[in-house]
């Protein structure tokens, strides 16, 4: 992933937004497994 936006340069936002979009399918994941 930090190749990508060295490789890639990214705008902040869209950075933000993948970094959000892991943090939720991450804590699905979570979810999940608890359940």
């Amino acid at each position: 992933a930090i190749i990508k936006i060295m490789t890639k340069p990214k705008v902040p936002c869209e950075i933000y937004q993948q970094a959000l979009n892991g943090v939720v399918s991450l804590s699905n994941t979570t979810e999940i497994l608890i359940n």
